[in-house]
């Protein structure tokens, strides 16, 4: 509507322009035409002082803005007009078809000569009045007129304004006029388009946001219920039913998202996801997975003399530190069991790196410990230590328990395993150990064996591994520290008891803090005094109360644990 406005009102100052300043044109011209007239005659009073062509070309340019140029025919002498300035009568004009010198002229010079050519092509009807004529890339209003230069002699002088400065300086008055008719115009048909379509134009774009707030995610739930709110529009049109759909879609999206936000302070987020994306039934799947028990030792007596208060934010603390490590490794809290976690890595999502995964936490968990115990201090905490135990094997995943309330869990003997390796920590005096399993697939990393026992409630053999360092990490004392651990082992496994003796003996001394060289320290003393089979192969069997008891397997101890 406004364009077709302006259309119109554009067309009307167009005839306006030339019906109406068609006359003022050629009035300015014509007094061009008289103030050269005027000039000229004064030129020709003062030639005796020798005023040269040029400086009066110059002046005529100094005061006008019309350009000027002289013609003179080459072969023929143009005789005076009756008065000077007198319009060009049909002789002069004939005389310009022929061969014609260019006297001088304001123009530039390729724009004079296209100017000559024109002239020829002038009828006798144009020689009374203006007219237009293109030169170069500007439109003039032309003039012809003779220049009397003596007595006998005349020639043709061209006077020309240029279109666009006639337009500027006559209609500059009607153009301001009509076009702030035509603003005025315009902003009325904008005015009145955007009340109409207002009404359609405000509903969409509250749907539009709110939609967008939607799509940003859960942090935006707390404001849902404003925008569900805000769009119960009170119309009974197609955009009014899509509102009410929308509010009833956002209504339905939040009690989900509420769900979900409280499944996921009860169990893991993964599991939250698995539960609401599959059908909650009992059973589960067989899987591989690496399981991770940790416990904190001795907490009985880390909290005593301590209120229930602080013991629980000892307990938090402690827990949400390893739960964050385990959760940056990709890994899942199953659940929390006193002050003991249960990790999964495999279960419900599975990853190629599952078992390094598991095995980069643990590390991560014993190294934060320095920067926990600082920040336990504080609170007048003793240092707290931690007992892990990696297993990497089958395990059934799935949700398991009663029809009216079921856990997401895994259950199977690497569970158990890996519960067993954690309960082992506290007799070698080792922060973390690992079953072979764990040690062949996660082999990125730099292990030292142990022991091999046969832990509680298992007939098979387990040999124990403790995880040190990343390979690409390791020292040149690690490496030098892990060769002399091996000899001792081999000394051991080999029975040459006062060889081992000695051999952890010096481990004891570069490691004193390592209870696992003291406890081989006493049972090479006691096979000293009590030696045992020869064909012992150094297995420890947990579930015996003499912790040097013996078996009859034929696996050698030692290991390359490098």
């Amino acid at each position: 509507m406004a364009l077709l406005t302006l259309g119109i009102t554009l067309f009307s100052f167009q005839a306006y322009n030339q019906n109406v300043m068609l006359s003022e044109k050629e009035s300015a011209l014509e007094q061009s035409s008289s103030l050269f007239i005027h000039l000229a005659d004064n030129y020709l009073k003062s030639k005796s002082s020798n005023t040269g062509s040029n400086a009066f070309i110059d002046r005529l340019k100094g005061l006008t803005d019309s350009e000027y140029t002289f013609f003179r025919p080459a072969n023929t002498t143009l005789s005076p007009a009756p008065r000077q300035g007198a319009p060009l009568d049909q002789e002069a004009l004939t005389s310009l078809t022929g061969v014609v010198d260019i006297v001088s002229s304001t123009l530039p010079e390729n724009e004079s000569r296209q100017l000559r050519d024109q002239l020829r092509e002038v009828t006798p009807s144009k020689l009374a009045t203006a007219f237009t004529v293109s030169t170069g890339e500007t439109e003039y209003l032309t003039r012809i007129l003779t220049f009397n230069i003596s007595s006998q002699q005349a020639i043709i002088t061209i006077i020309q304004k240029p279109l666009p400065t006639l337009l500027a300086s006559l209609g500059s008055l009607p153009i301001l006029l009509i076009l702030a008719l035509a603003l005025a115009s315009s902003l009325l048909a904008m005015v009145i388009a955007y009340l109409l379509g207002r009404n359609i134009t405000a509903p969409v774009n509250r749907l539009i946001g709110a939609a967008q707030a939607v799509q940003q995610g859960g942090q935006h739930w707390v404001g849902m219920a404003y925008l569900s709110k805000s769009l119960s529009l009170e119309r009974s049109d197609e955009l009014g039913h899509l509102a009410a759909a929308f509010n009833r879609m956002v209504r339905v999206l939040e009690e989900k998202e509420q769900m979900q936000n409280l499944l996921g302070k009860v169990v893991s987020r993964e599991i939250a996801d698995e539960l609401l994306q599959n059908e909650i039934k009992l059973g589960g799947e067989e899987r591989q997975v690496t399981v991770l028990f940790m416990d904190i030792r001795n907490f009985t007596g880390l909290s005593e003399g301590h209120s229930p208060e602080r013991v629980l934010n000892l307990l938090n603390t402690c827990l949400n530190e390893a739960s964050q490590i385990i959760e940056q490794h990709h890994g899942v809290v199953d659940k929390y069991i006193g002050d003991s976690v249960m990790a999964l890595f495999g279960a419900p999502l599975k990853r190629s790196d599952d078992t390094h995964n598991a095995v980069s936490a643990a590390l991560a968990i014993e190294a934060s410990l320095d920067a926990l115990n600082s920040k336990l201090k504080q609170s007048d905490f003793k240092p707290i230590k931690v007992g892990m135990g990696i297993s990497t094997g089958n395990v059934v995943a799935g949700n398991m328990g009663s029809l009216n309330r079921l856990n997401y869990t895994v259950i199977g003997d690497n569970v158990n395993i890996a519960s067993r390796l954690e309960g082992l920590t506290k007799q070698y005096g080792t922060p973390v150990l690992v079953n072979e399993a764990t040690k062949k697939i996660a082999d990125r990393f730099l292990y030292r064996v142990v022991d091999r026992v046969q832990v509680r409630g298992k007939r098979q053999f387990t040999t124990l591994y403790q995880p040190l360092c990343d390979r690409e990490n390791v020292s040149q004392s690690t490496n030098t520290l892990l060769q002399k651990h091996q000899t001792a082992i081999t000394l051991y496994s080999n029975q040459e008891w006062g060889k081992a003796q000695n051999a952890f003996e010096e481990l004891s001394r570069l490691e004193p803090d390592t209870s696992l060289y003291k406890l081989y320290i006493q049972r090479c003393l006691q096979f000293l005094d009590s030696p045992p089979d020869k064909e012992w192969d150094g297995v420890f069997h947990q579930n015996h109360p003499d912790s040097s008891s013996l078996s009859s397997s034929k696996r050698p101890l030692n290991d390359d644990s490098v």
